[in-house]
């Protein structure tokens, strides 16, 4: 049992050095000639400050977008809660401004 240990070590070690990069040496049939050298393209014209502003203008516009969608919303139910006792004028209304919407459509046949 004493000669096992020195057996395995000296597996490990030869499967190391057969198995790891120290035992390889580079070689090659054939080399790509030398590349001109090429500069490297220009870097973005947008400063730090102008990318800050266009994504601040995207937020604001995003918020009206909302703002104004909320505001379309209130005015609906609003309208709706006013000729809430009388349907009739409602739907009457309503079939109008639907008829004037249809019309005002550009079509492209």
């Amino acid at each position: 049992m004493a000669n096992i240990f020195p057996q395995k070590l000296k597996t490990f070690l030869t499967n190391l050095i057969f198995f790891s990069s120290l035992g390889i040496q580079p070689s090659s049939s054939f080399f790509s000639s030398p590349r001109d050298h090429v500069e490297d393209p220009k870097p973005s014209s947008m400063s730090g400050i102008k990318t800050f502003f266009l994504v601040l203008l995207g937020v604001i516009g995003c918020i009206a977008c909302v703002v104004i969608g909320i505001m379309i919303y209130q005015v609906r139910i609003c309208f709706i809660k006013f000729f809430k006792g009388n349907m009739a004028e409602l739907n009457i209304i309503l079939f109008f401004l639907q008829k004037q919407q249809d019309n005002s459509r550009k079509r492209f046949y």
